[in-house]
């Protein structure tokens, strides 16, 4: 298959690169695992970060509980448990669990990071072995093994924790096996080649689909091109047994998950669109396969070096091509081939991220780039070869893969994971996701640690059965809704705990902050607190009723949309320097139809009395809050004519959580304007001057404090912690004059450097004025106030983001808002305001 000698260099040096390209993970090899393909510049190492590799990780966990009788074998007992445990083979992997568990006994997280180190060589070598194979030298089959195991489109799902990842070296294998069983007759080639088939089948669905796909021109091709002699049949017979047995596994995976499951109709190119890199992705080397794999590939396209046929060349070019034009999506414009594909070929719908055929373009760049260093090296002689081999690999190291570290989370115990095992039954963990969410990836990775099942789970097969009889019943829970039908439905599908993990509570999960929903919860008699340790809420489910829902606990936050952001039937967006943000949405009667000037967003509100306000100028107006998909008006109110910005108010409630639309109405007959939209509790002060840090959404720690207002102080970590906006919020109205913004915190240690950014700006907009903390300000023992000035010149609706800098740690207490003293005023002192610039909005919880 390979010369020893040179194969095992090319080992040692690949393991030796594969340290280097995915660093930190070498100096966490015990505690951490890679969840991302590049890490925040300013964080070496993250915590709890969700990702594909923690449902990967739990898979390979899994089959090994199995096999040491800790679990039943090849199923599943853990995750989506609402009745028994699930069947599990097609999610098994076997090409991993198989090593992963040999490896286990090192330890869980070095099983799976000594599988990423060794998938450098294994993907090296299957790519060196099959440009031996098609006539390459040594020294070019070691350049087309380097730049295939260093792809940037191997590399980003291998650090992301997907099997595509370990999966792509497979794909050079079984065209190794096919050629040798076609060309030499030889049985080992039969088993190879389709021994790697059936592996990919149980990896990587979608690789195989596509290797299937070359393989239909490929076979008779090499048929056609190799010197007619006789054949033994066997190798073939071998590869075909093999490669059924593949096709199997497909239609066992197909039966068993995707059948019933959210993707069993397949993904629409709308879906697809949401994925897709897009034309401007051609800008990117790595879509090439790198700028001198690509180059490489280029000259062997035209000059062949040792590959002697045109038409395996031009096979090989094609396949390149075609993994660069697939691989931008239906996105171009003119040319719908990935649509035509998308709906004329059988199981092409199936691939919902059109970067899964970056695989085919690897695979062509690196056996056409052998064959052009080949063309160039065979122009040299002697020690100049050699010199010219080197060269050529150093280029392909050092500009194929990117050189960025790789994200590494860190993973430690946690309190709650000891008494979720000594005392839960059935747990759901909050917020809930639909299934197929990354963001549920930890909630598997802590069965890892407990073995207690939940209702919770994590597939792109997520089971509908599941979205009806969990995920939709109990949504409300995200928001903090709990009442006597989620009450009834915790109790039938026999959950004895709550979980709330505030470090994954993403915007989309809830329109208000963590804290609200923790509080809302804590306030119902079903559930009772058992553990509180940051960042696991941990409550017991008691046999109390559910009172119907009354008065709870609100959020000073408000929710706020710019208008342009929203979904809209007519109008179109326009700039303009009184609005916020600089944008508003316009229409015009005689060039835009009569419709909605915004409609949406269906954020889940819980139960609740509400006002929304919308900012809106012209005539033809109607304001509306709606839910049920518009069927249900729970609001509305005509607009009064006004060639200025009016604010109009509309009150609304909720018996119970749903999802809220708020919609801005133009009948088409006058000039109109709409700008934002805002929704606040109604029983919020208008406007509100006190806000705890721990109320706001932030990405904060939080920690015990008897010198915080409240006894707890939210915490920025030196060494963990983000150095970004930290704090935003609270979005809301505040009129026209001169105010302070005051934050009281305390710094955890000495630091003469900036140590935080006050900013005050418009939601997603402007920056009204900012300034830098230095460490002077903040110095370590009491709380003390650090303040900024600012002027309004209308009434705007603001969010105080504040920026952590990292000089040291820094606990946060609380922001207020005062009336400016008349002396700063006369000075000026607005923390002058700046120039309007754009801010990126803070997303924390």
């Amino acid at each position: 298959m390979t010369r020893p000698r040179p194969a095992w260099a090319l080992t040692l040096g690949l393991v030796a690169i594969a340290l280097v390209v995915s660093r930190p993970l070498p100096s966490t090899f015990r505690e951490g695992l890679p969840v991302t393909a590049r890490a925040p510049v300013d964080v070496p190492v993250l915590q709890r970060t969700p990702g594909d590799a923690l449902q990967l990780y739990y898979q390979l966990w899994l089959f090994g509980d199995g096999l040491f009788g800790r679990a039943p074998l090849l199923r599943d007992p853990y995750q989506f448990r609402t009745d028994g445990p699930r069947w599990n083979l097609p999610q098994t992997f076997p090409p991993l669990s198989i090593p992963f568990t040999l490896f286990r006994p090192l330890g869980g997280h070095v099983a799976y990071n000594l599988l990423v180190l060794l998938s450098f060589p294994g993907a090296g070598l299957a790519a060196y072995a099959l440009a031996r194979q098609l006539g390459a030298s040594t020294r070019a089959a070691a350049v087309a093994g380097i730049g295939f195991a260093l792809l940037p489109a191997r590399l980003g799902p291998l650090f992301g924790g997907q099997p595509a990842g370990f999966a792509a070296g497979l794909v050079p294998l079984v065209l190794w096996g096919v050629d040798v069983a076609l060309t030499r007759d030889r049985l080992a080639g039969g088993l190879v080649g389709g021994g790697a088939l059936l592996a990919l089948a149980t990896l990587e669905p979608h690789y195989t689909y596509l290797v299937g796909g070359i393989l239909l021109p490929y076979i008779p091709l090499r048929l056609a091109t190799t010197p007619a002699h006789p054949r033994r049949v066997l190798p073939l017979l071998v590869f075909g047994a093999l490669t059924a047995l593949g096709a199997g596994w497909l239609l066992m995976l197909r039966q068993a998950f995707l059948l019933g499951s959210i993707a069993d109709a397949g993904r629409s190119l709308d879906e697809v669109r949401l994925f897709s890199a897009g034309p401007g992705a051609l800008r990117s080397p790595a879509v090439y396969g790198g700028a001198a794999l690509g180059a490489l590939a280029a000259v062997g396209l035209v000059r062949g070096g040792r590959m002697r046929s045109g038409a395996l060349r031009g096979l090989l070019g094609a396949t390149l091509a075609a993994g660069v034009v697939l691989s931008l999506g239906p996105t171009v414009r003119g040319f719908p081939l990935y649509e035509t594909l998308h709906r004329w070929v059988p199981l092409f719908a199936m691939i919902r991220n059109p970067e899964k055929f970056r695989i085919l373009t690897g695979l062509g760049a690196a056996i056409l780039g052998a064959a052009g260093a080949d063309a160039l090296l065979d122009r040299l002689g002697g020690a100049w070869q050699r010199g010219g081999g080197a060269l050529l690999a150093v280029l392909v190291l050092v500009l194929t893969p990117p050189w960025h570290p790789i994200g590494v989370a860190r993973f430690p115990d946690h309190p709650v994971y000891a008494t979720l095992r000594a005392e839960a039954r059935k747990v759901l963990y909050v917020p809930l996701w639909p299934g197929d969410s990354a963001w549920s990836s930890v909630y598997l990775y802590t069965v890892t640690r407990t073995r207690v099942p939940t209702v919770n789970g994590y597939s792109p097969l997520t089971p509908r059965a599941y979205v009806r009889d969990v995920a939709a019943p109990l949504q409300g829970l995200n928001v903090g809704d709990l009442g006597p039908g989620e009450a009834a439905r915790l109790r039938e599908l026999g959950i004895t705990h709550v979980v709330v993990d505030r470090s994954v509570f993403p915007p989309q999960v809830s329109p208000f902050p963590s804290a609200f929903t923790l509080k809302r919860l804590g306030a119902s008699p079903v559930l009772a607190l058992e553990q509180a340790v940051d960042p696991l809420w941990l409550f017991r489910v008691t046999d109390r009723p559910a009172p119907d829902r009354g008065r709870s606990p609100t959020s000073p936050v408000g929710v706020f949309y710019e208008a342009e952001a929203l979904s809209r039937q007519t109008g179109a967006p326009t700039d303009d320097p009184e609005a916020s943000g600089g944008r508003l949405v316009a229409a015009r009667p005689g060039v835009d139809r009569p419709g909605f000037l915004t409609f949406g967003p269906y954020r889940f509100f819980p139960a609740g009395a509400y006002r929304a306000t919308f900012r809106v100028r012209g005539r033809g107006l109607a304001v509306e809050v709606a839910t049920d998909a518009g069927r249900t008006i729970l609001g509305r109110a005509a607009v009064p004519p006004a060639a200025e910005w009016v604010d109009v108010m509309l009150p609304f409630g909720l018996a119970r959580a749903a999802a809220v639309e708020l919609r801005i109405r133009w009948d088409g007959d006058a000039t109109a304007a709409a700008d934002w939209a805002l929704v606040v509790f109604a029983d919020r002060p208008e406007p509100e001057w006190t806000f705890a840090v721990a109320d706001l959404p932030h990405r904060l720690g939080e920690r015990p404090d008897p010198a915080a207002s409240g006894g707890v102080a939210s915490y920025a970590d030196a060494r963990e912690s983000l150095h970004a906006d930290l704090v935003s919020g609270p979005g809301r109205l505040y009129p026209a004059g001169r105010y302070r913004l005051r934050l009281r915190a305390r710094a955890a240690g000495t630091t003469d450097g900036p140590v935080l950014r006050l900013t005050v700006a418009e939601p997603m907009g402007r920056s009204i004025a900012s300034r830098i903390v230095q460490g002077p300000e903040l110095p370590p023992g009491a709380y003390r106030e650090v303040s900024l000035d600012f002027t309004l010149a209308r009434p705007t609706v603001l969010e105080f983001p504040v920026g952590y800098l990292g000089a040291t740690g820094v606990y946060f207490d609380r922001i207020d808002v005062t009336a400016a003293p008349v002396r700063a005023a006369l000075r000026g002192e607005a923390g002058a305001p700046l120039a309007p610039s754009r801010r990126k909005p803070g997303g924390a919880r």
